[in-house]
């Protein structure tokens, strides 16, 4: 994501830093497994990001796997979800706090759309998908 912006220096040194850490590197090894876990949170990101269509789809692919190798990235929930509403900050006007318009317009972001209906079934999907592969194992 860094690279993205123009900084491929900084991003080959946080990557470094991050591939490299013996703290990160010892904890994997011992079954926790949190580098994982931000490469499936960091990619969710990165796809929803990225791309429209795609991004959904492959994003909540690589969400649902990531609640599915622990529950915390359910907090990120939320956060997604209003970013896939596209609830931009751009669109408030300078209008009157107690104005009927301007609660409707922020009421009406937290409205389910297909693309955020879409996402939370595949990352649903994704997620029982892996724990029925995984039980059954």
């Amino acid at each position: 994501m860094i690279k993205s912006n123009g900084n491929s220096k900084q991003a080959v040194i946080f990557a470094s830093v991050w591939l490299f850490n013996p703290l990160s590197v010892t904890v994997s090894t011992r079954g926790n497994a949190e580098s994982i876990m931000a490469v499936l949170v960091l990619s969710t990101l990165l796809l929803l990001a990225c791309s429209r269509q795609t991004g959904i789809v492959l994003g909540a692919i690589t969400y649902g796997l990531s609640v599915h190798m622990k529950v915390y990235p359910l907090t990120y929930a939320l956060a997604f979800y209003l970013h896939i509403n596209e609830c931009c900050v751009k669109n408030r006007s300078t209008e009157s706090k107690n104005s009927m318009s301007f609660w409707y317009r922020h009421l009406k972001c937290m409205w389910p759309t297909p693309a955020s209906v879409a996402f939370a079934l595949i990352s649903m999907v994704a997620f029982a998908f892996a724990t029925i592969i995984g039980y059954s194992w």
